[in-house]
């Protein structure tokens, strides 16, 4: 049913037509096709074919994440607190923050990969609740395992930095690798700086030129201005100010601080074409 859908989005063998189109990923969204499910919480987020219903953009969001789909448990996350979860109807979820934080606390201990998720970020950084490191690290782990790749990222620079535990640059890279080899460019660009420095691994540029590259072409800024560096020092390739120039200004167009301080002391306007 989603491949009909993207047939008559894309007019690939029938003519375009949006409508049918809508009509086949609502099928394929309720008969539990992640990508339909995610696919619909966009369509009801943002202005377009449907009407923007923040309840119903949470509500399939929620399906997708349920199911492991990674960016729709971001989005499950970005509506987490707000009054859209608190008086969805389907859980009925108490109006006061404290009592939805407590449901998102039940959620991640009967396994749900995206409350685990979200409750680390929480933890982590403050959101709505103390900074509790020793949390953070805890429900990254359950993530992880269930094979979260942000919780894999975020549990590799925990333990690169030293966040909430000891710096272990082994433990790092073991979960930088995993996140990698789910194509995921945090993970990537993660390795490339291990392989930078030397942390846990044998310095060598030439690996770390190789995964900043793969994240780079994801559109990863952080491994662009990496790149960057690269070419501009020589760093596992052949010198090339050209192409430093070209990925810092990729960096600096997503709002890479440290792009943009290097384009600007050899004087380019990151924005100029």
């Amino acid at each position: 049913m989603f491949n009909v859908s993207c047939c008559y989005e894309f007019g690939i063998g029938v003519e375009e037509n949006d409508e049918e189109a809508l009509e086949w990923q609502f099928a394929a969204a309720t008969a539990g096709h992640t990508t339909a499910q995610y696919g619909l919480g966009c369509q009801y987020e943002h202005p377009g074919l449907l009407e923007p219903d923040d309840e119903l953009a949470f509500y399939w969001y929620l399906q997708a994440a349920e199911r492991g789909h990674l960016s729709a448990v971001s989005r499950v996350a970005k509506y987490s607190f707000s009054r859209v979860a608190n008086h969805w109807c389907g859980f009925g979820l108490p109006e006061d923050d404290s009592l939805a934080f407590d449901w998102y606390v039940q959620q991640a201990k009967a396994g749900k990969v995206w409350a685990q998720y979200f409750l680390a970020e929480a933890y982590n950084y403050g959101n709505g609740i103390n900074e509790d490191f020793d949390q953070a690290v805890y429900w990254y782990k359950k993530a992880a395992e269930q094979g979260n790749a942000d919780a894999q990222c975020e549990l590799g620079w925990m333990y690169r930095v030293g966040r909430g535990v000891e710096k272990d640059y082994e433990v790092a890279i073991f979960y930088y690798e995993k996140a990698a080899e789910q194509g995921f460019a945090s993970g990537q660009n993660g390795l490339g700086i291990m392989y930078t420095d030397g942390f846990g691994v044998d310095q060598d540029d030439h690996l770390a030129f190789h995964w900043y590259e793969k994240a780079a072409e994801q559109g990863n800024a952080d491994a662009q201005c990496n790149l960057g560096w690269m070419y501009e020092n020589g760093r596992g390739i052949a010198q090339d100010d050209e192409n430093a120039v070209f990925y810092y200004r990729k960096a600096a167009e997503q709002g890479s601080r440290a792009a943009k301080r290097f384009l600007t002391k050899r004087g380019i306007n990151w924005k100029d074409n």
